[in-house]
């Protein structure tokens, strides 16, 4: 049961991480920029919407069962580890066969762009642009094991804090 719903949950908690990914390419590629707004708002949301299913779990499990601390991390880890490895999947089949180098091409655009070049230029901040390309740069030459990777040591990092907070809205006493 423990490791049942830790699946479940990181299903659910695994395909909002990819509707909050899928939303952040198209913000790349749609210039309103709404999609990528929706993104930025949709991350945060992700730990909350987390917390959801952590107190869901919590209801779920039969009244008078206590659930320590330690038994709460670990099944918050679990459901987050799942999460994070159906996101990696659907990351990877995004940079493998679907992007074509569309998000480099997209940050190469926005950092070519002339009015953030005169605004960095009005700032001072030449040398910053310059290695914000270098940086760009850097990305395009990487993988798509290599992306994914990255995008998934980013997310076990944020995972790990996050399960230790998660964990006290799990535990439960015994009555």
């Amino acid at each position: 049961m423990f490791n049942g719903y830790a699946m479940e949950y990181g299903t659910f908690l695994g395909v909002a991480f990819l509707a909050v990914f899928a939303a952040y390419v198209g913000g790349l590629r749609v210039p309103s920029g709404l999609l990528l707004f929706g993104s930025m708002v949709g991350l945060p949301l992700l730990a909350v919407f987390a917390g959801y299913l952590a107190m869901r779990y919590k209801r779920q499990v039969a009244d008078g069962v206590a659930i320590p601390y330690s038994a709460a991390f670990v099944w918050c880890f679990m459901m987050l580890m799942y999460a994070n490895f159906l996101a990696a999947a659907g990351e990877y089949v995004y940079f493998r066969w679907l992007d074509g180098g569309a998000m480099v091409e997209s940050f190469r655009a926005m950092l070519n762009d002339g009015t953030l070049t005169a605004q960095y230029a009005q700032m001072g901040m030449q040398d910053s642009l310059e290695e914000l390309k270098q940086m760009v740069e850097a990305f395009a030459a990487l993988s798509p094991q290599d992306l994914v990777l990255g995008y998934f040591n980013v997310e076990m990092m944020v995972a790990i804090p996050l399960a230790f907070v998660l964990a006290f809205l799990v535990k439960k006493t015994g009555r």
